[in-house]
């Protein structure tokens, strides 16, 4: 629920007490918003807490609440989000473990567009730019899953973003792409830093120094373990006199 809804609710409650007549009613319609309202507000506290964990790319952090997520269901599972995370986060070796464990279970065969996400974004980090295109391309034209407007708007969302990205690191940018990675960005937040590093690659190809800097200026510190600790150093040097965020 967003937080304008946890507004909303509020307010509904205000005005039922306000018009209930009798301080004990008042004091039940008050009893059962705190009833409703306090498991609203952890939820966003949690969400918030893990949208921070993501943008410092706390890998351990963000593993534990995948890892609670996928609990009750097939280990393959938990094995496909901890690779998207690996992969979110520029870790090639530990993403592609993962997905060798996802492949020995049930999940493997029903989650093709996790698994292709997934590969669209290791095939960019070793080099395969052109067959990480073409697996961003088999994504795009995968039907739509039939489910909510708001969950099919997402997947929407996140299949262009890849394709951008694709785009970006095979230096093939199509016009529009860095809209789409930034609305990929807000609505993917796990991929955050992947989209972030493929709009600098824009940024620079179109000679916006200092866009540069502002993309990466709240970036981690990245273990040398991954892609994205070279692709920082590397994009740094493009900016305005080799200036670091």
């Amino acid at each position: 629920m967003t937080l304008w809804r946890v507004v909303g609710l509020v307010l509904l409650l205000a005005a039922m007490a306000a018009v209930t007549r009798g301080a004990g009613e008042r004091w039940i319609v008050l009893a059962l918003g705190v009833f409703l309202l306090v498991p609203l507000a952890l939820s966003l506290w949690q969400q918030a807490r893990f949208r921070r964990a993501l943008f410092r790319a706390d890998l351990e952090a963000v593993l534990f609440v995948l890892q609670n997520q996928a609990k009750d269901q097939d280990i393959g599972v938990y094995q496909l989000l901890a690779a998207t995370a690996y992969a979110a986060f520029g870790f090639v070796e530990d993403a592609r473990t993962a997905l060798a464990r996802a492949s020995q279970t049930g999940t493997w065969v029903v989650a093709l567009e996790q698994r292709v996400l997934v590969e669209v974004m290791l095939d960019v980090y070793e080099g395969e730019r052109l067959r990480a295109l073409r697996k961003a391309a088999l994504l795009v034209e995968l039907p739509l899953p039939r489910v909510e407007y708001a969950a099919r708007r997402r997947v929407h969302i996140l299949r262009q973003g890849i394709g951008a990205l694709a785009r970006a690191f095979a230096r093939k940018p199509n016009p529009g792409d860095a809209t789409r990675l930034e609305h990929t960005e807000k609505e993917v937040p796990v991929l955050v830093w992947a989209m972030r590093y493929a709009r600098a690659i824009l940024a620079v190809d179109a000679g916006h120094g200092e866009e540069v800097v502002r993309l990466l200026a709240d970036a981690p510190p990245w273990s040398t373990k991954s892609a994205f600790a070279a692709y920082h150093t590397e994009l740094l040097t493009h900016s305005p006199a080799g200036e670091r965020p």
